[in-house]
């Protein structure tokens, strides 16, 4: 019987292939309530003390994924609870061309009337060649559109939008290349980066030096451009195990110089506090400098992202980590996300 099984499951497999045409959206594990609430006099509280906390930064930022819209929560009641926690600005992440959708649109008229400004957050890895060592399954993969083709869709669906959602304020390119498992930049070779393939020429270098060469061909239109990159790709440049990926060389990218959103890779406030110091001190441009600041959902995700026992210490964290940025001139601000984990924070009973 598995002599016509695996025949017919491979025919289905091109089938679907051949057919799809969108970018399907990526995996996100879906926000859990916390066990035991707070209650709400408490949350007020703590959202008054996280606003007090972010409110001498001019961008005070969280992400948004389009899951957040599964919750059942009316836009206006996510605006209410991003303002309400001391947040100005919104970095919406979306993994497929599918999510400029009529839901974001609402979102955003929602979002205009509280002035709560908008960019879209576009991770390279969400949209990067993938390629695969059959020759035959690459000439029948979908040509999903790469980063610069969905910057090009997101200017569209803003020049779209009808007058009481107002201007989408930017968009952020996420430059992550380190996360690439099978890329293929711009040439019939296949790459993947790996511990053993750094120094000039190997996959590592090659990958990062196709991620600069795709920024230069992003056209934002009179959208403001953010680029988004690992604070450890300078520490790798200056070991010379790459040849470019500071933050200048990210920056040079461009005619006019970008912002430059450092993602933090730190698991520990210490660690962020001195995975950017090199980046400040080198950049020599005011108000250039923001931090990105992913914070870990569970004790078991294993990822390169913020952890901490409770809320006070999520407190702790973030005054220590605001104060030492704040030294430098070149900080204006900082992203936190995802938003569905800050709520598990500030909801969650001690």
């Amino acid at each position: 019987m598995t002599r016509f099984i695996r025949p017919a499951a491979f025919l289905l497999f091109l089938a679907v292939a051949a057919g799809c045409v969108s970018t399907p959206p990526a995996p996100i594990r879906p926000g859990v309530p916390p066990l035991r609430r707070a209650a709400k006099q408490l949350i007020d509280g703590r959202m008054r003390k996280l606003k007090s906390i972010l409110s001498a930064l001019p961008v005070r930022g969280i992400g948004l994924h389009p899951r957040a819209f599964d919750t059942g929560y009316a836009p206006e009641t996510i605006c209410s609870f991003i303002t309400d926690c001391g947040f100005n600005r919104v970095y919406f992440h979306i993994s497929s061309e599918t999510e400029l959708d009529e839901r974001l649109t609402k979102f955003l008229i929602a979002a205009e009337k509280v002035h709560l400004v908008t960019e879209i957050v576009l991770r390279h890895s969400h949209f990067h060649p993938r390629s695969r060592g059959n020759r035959v399954l690459r000439s029948l993969r979908p040509d999903f559109p790469d980063v610069p083709e969905m910057a090009r869709r997101v200017v569209e669906y803003d020049r779209k939008l009808p007058p009481e959602a107002g201007r989408l304020d930017g968009i952020t390119v996420w430059v992550e290349p380190h996360l690439y498992t099978n890329a293929n930049p711009g040439t019939k070779q296949i790459f993947a980066w790996n511990e053993k393939a750094y120094g000039p020429g190997l996959d590592n270098d090659l990958l990062v030096l196709a991620s600069l060469d795709m920024l230069r061909k992003i056209d934002t239109g009179d959208l403001p451009l953010t680029i988004a990159v690992p604070d450890f790709y300078q520490e790798l440049a200056a070991q010379r195990k790459i040849t470019k990926g500071t933050v200048l060389d990210f920056m040079a990218t461009r005619r006019k110089a970008p912002p430059v959103m450092l993602i933090s890779n730190a698991r520990k406030p210490s660690e962020i506090v001195s995975g950017t110091q090199t980046e400040l001190e080198t950049t020599g441009k005011e108000h250039q400098v923001l931090l990105g600041i992913e914070l870990a959902g569970h004790v078991s995700d294993s990822g390169a992202k913020l952890r901490r026992r409770d809320w006070n210490d999520f407190v702790r964290i973030m005054e220590y980590v605001i104060k030492e940025h704040r030294r430098h001139p070149e900080f204006r601000g900082l992203m936190i996300t995802p938003l569905v984990v800050l709520e598990h924070i500030i909801t969650e009973q001690d």
